[in-house]
């Protein structure tokens, strides 16, 4: 599905910069502010939905309310105003329980296993740990989306449609990269008609969110940061959002 140009033509048609990644993110500081988690129930559902993804899946300990730090969803709440009329945000995931991380990482790992029966243990945690975050309740470093301040999400239409991004959500290999049709139109490929809305809406969500605050994992053109460690290290600043318990 391809968006209507308009006020997001200045966001679809700006290339991306090439992305840091969040390095040794566990060494970033934490100053927790004490900023409670909210559900997005209270979010404004003609412009923010959501579909809990794991809960749909039939994940044990996902919940089917999404949670996010209240810095997180009243940034969304401004980002999404940037979108073309009638588009808004689809969340698929926010706030996640250390259990829920640990049933995701060694879910994945053993999919790392069975494909690479010959990568080192150490290997197969490093590969892992690409797309699955390590399930931490540490208080100097915990898994990015404990924290409250990690989210997952792309763009739909009013009717909950999501537009094309190349990939689904949590697809684990190098078409899920943010820059990947840009690395594509840097290596002077022709794009498919359907590969350049791909370019045009990761743009659009890219720039829609970084403009108020958020980074991007460069990994994954769907999780964004705010606050945590990983959006520390992307703008080599404290972190304010530690490890967080819904009330």
């Amino acid at each position: 599905m391809s968006l209507k140009r308009g006020i997001a033509s200045r966001f679809m048609l700006k290339p991306l910069p090439i992305l840091k990644g969040p390095g040794e993110f566990e060494n970033i500081p934490i100053k927790e502010c004490d900023e409670p988690l909210v559900s997005l129930t209270s979010a404004p559902q003609n412009r923010i939905k959501t579909y809990p993804q794991y809960f749909h899946h039939g994940y044990k300990m996902a919940s089917q309310t999404i949670y996010l730090r209240q810095g997180v969803l009243k940034l969304l709440e401004k980002a999404v105003k940037l979108l073309p009329n009638g588009y808004c945000f689809l969340v698929y995931d926010g706030w996640r329980p250390v259990a829920l991380q640990a049933e995701l990482f060694n879910e994945y790992r053993s999919t790392v296993e069975s494909n690479n029966p010959n990568l080192s243990e150490a290997s197969v945690i490093k590969q892992t740990k690409m797309y699955v975050s390590y399930p931490s309740t540490s208080p100097s470093a915990p898994s990015p989306h404990l924290t409250g301040g990690a989210v997952d999400l792309t763009i739909c239409n009013s009717n909950g449609q999501a537009v094309r991004m190349g990939t689904e959500f949590d697809f684990f290999g190098p078409e899920a990269e943010t820059r990947f049709y840009e690395q594509k139109v840097e290596s002077y490929k022709i794009l498919s008609v359907e590969e350049q809305e791909c370019l045009e809406n990761r743009r659009l969500l890219f720039y829609t969110l970084t403009d108020v605050g958020f980074t991007n994992y460069r990994e994954e053109w769907w999780h964004y940061d705010l606050g945590n460690q990983f959006w520390g290290s992307v703008k080599n600043k404290e972190a304010f959002y530690g490890a967080a318990s819904v009330a």
